[in-house]
């Protein structure tokens, strides 16, 4: 009789552990993931759909299962990890030319040039260096930069609080053959009111040459540049960043009130607004929120902007903020001076995807899962494997890529609401136990009381 109640106990115990075991069908959609099935570990960017059908803001509810239901060990890489966004800088030795009608005067220009191409002697001659004025040249030296530049920052005395000018920049391997990088480009410092705007940078993504030329178009007002930074671009390997454009829902609680809804947990961390017309100058304020029941959360105060200047554009530039996992945006805009004028505004939102790596055990395909209510991250022993694996140069070659295929339905849309509250079975269960051992209890103690009894 005892044996049958601990096999009874047994069986029901080991129903409640198949129960905890998740399987494809606890979740609400799955994407299939394309392997060339040579490798052991794969990665691939977090496709949009995760984030926009998750349960959980950070992904805890995301499993990954092989082709025989399988749970398979994986990480969540963060983005920031992955952005690597601090870039290096390098300032390059900046020579001011003599010009004279709008050309630099070369052949008045002495300059003697290393074997790795840096300029080791350089001087103007008997003619004297020009102050800030039409036509103005400067050569800038960046040999030594050691990667890929960024941008172009330009730094001028802080005297000088008052200037909107535009700039032309070349760029040479030889300093004999030049090809032009950029022919207008709007540079600007301004104040008023305790208002700052401020364009000092010039984008050269990806760009690498041996030197650079800047010069004032031909009528242009110069000024004399105290140095120039470099912002190389950083020697990691970067995810491609995403970017959408969401359209305003009207003005909501009032003159100047916009909502935005990007609809997913998707991890922001660049914003733009983008006005409803041009030469427009507006102060506003930046919310968000992760839902309905959240309260607004100040993220920007400041000035926004987007104006035409001689056939050039200055524009506000991209705000840049910590990943924030906030779904539902709001802009306030300050009516003074008539506010955005007609037509409603435009919030553009770019987010770097986080990386998702997977151990290949068991066989294809391998499918990824989400989307399920209450469901929390697991933390595996396999975690620091994988970190370390990703993180050393030499190892990393190893790492395979795997590509999404398109969403479809696993246990629907369903699996993201709240399920109704389960019969407690589990304290059934424990009372079953209890009974079942107090009789017997029961049944070894009237035996052993028989047994007494036929002694005497």
């Amino acid at each position: 009789m005892s044996k049958s109640i601990w096999t009874v106990s047994l069986l029901l115990f080991s129903g409640l552990v198949q129960a905890e075991r998740l399987q494809t069908n606890d979740f609400a959609f799955g994407m299939p993931l394309q392997v060339d099935g040579d490798g052991a570990i794969y990665t691939l960017a977090v496709p949009g759909e995760v984030y926009r059908h998750s349960w959980d803001a950070s992904l805890a509810d995301l499993r990954v299962f092989n082709s025989h239901g399988e749970e398979v060990p994986h990480l969540l890489q963060s983005s920031a990890t992955v952005q690597q966004l601090a870039g290096q800088s390098y300032e390059p030795p900046l020579y001011p030319l003599p010009t004279q009608s709008n050309r630099p005067l070369t052949e008045e220009v002495h300059v003697a040039i290393g074997k790795n191409g840096t300029l080791i002697d350089f001087y103007g001659g008997e003619l004297p260096l020009p102050g800030a004025g039409e036509g103005e040249y400067y050569l800038i030296d960046a040999t030594a930069a050691g990667g890929a530049i960024e941008s172009m920052r330009l730094h001028w005395p802080a005297g000088d609080e008052t200037l909107m000018t535009q700039i032309s920049l070349s760029g040479s391997d030889d300093l004999n053959h030049w090809q032009p990088i950029v022919e207008k480009y709007t540079i600007a410092r301004l104040r008023h009111q305790g208002f700052k705007l401020e364009q000092e940078s010039v984008p050269l993504p990806g760009r690498r040459m041996k030197y650079y030329r800047i010069h004032w178009p031909p009528g242009g007002r110069g000024v004399a540049l105290d140095k120039v930074e470099l912002l190389l671009q950083s020697q990691y390997e970067l995810m491609p960043s995403e970017m959408t454009t969401l359209s305003a829902q009207g003005e909501s609680a009032g003159p100047g009130d916009y909502r935005f809804d990007l609809g997913g947990h998707f991890p922001v961390s660049r914003l733009q607004l983008v006005m409803p017309q041009r030469n427009t100058v507006v102060q506003a304020r930046l919310f968000s929120r992760g839902s309905d029941e959240e309260p607004w959360q100040l993220r920007h105060s400041g000035l926004f902007y987007d104006l035409d200047l001689e056939g050039g554009r200055l524009r506000s530039g991209e705000l840049q903020l910590p990943p924030l996992r906030h779904g539902q945006w709001r802009v306030e805009v300050e009516q003074r001076g008539g506010g955005l004028g007609s037509g409603t505004p435009q919030l553009q939102l770019g987010w770097y995807p986080q990386r998702l790596l997977f151990i290949a055990r068991g066989e294809m395909p391998f499918t990824l899962a989400f989307g399920r209510y209450g469901l929390g991250a697991e933390k595996l022993a396999i975690d620091p494997l994988l970190k370390s694996i990703e993180r050393d140069p030499a190892r990393r070659g190893g790492i395979k890529p795997a590509s999404a295929g398109a969403l479809f339905d696993l246990g629907g849309a369903g699996r993201l609401d709240m399920p109704p509250s389960p019969l407690p079975w589990q304290q059934w269960l424990l009372w079953l136990i209890l009974l079942l051992g107090v009789a017997l209890l029961g049944m070894m103690a009237h035996s052993l009381y028989k047994q007494m009894q036929r002694q005497s």
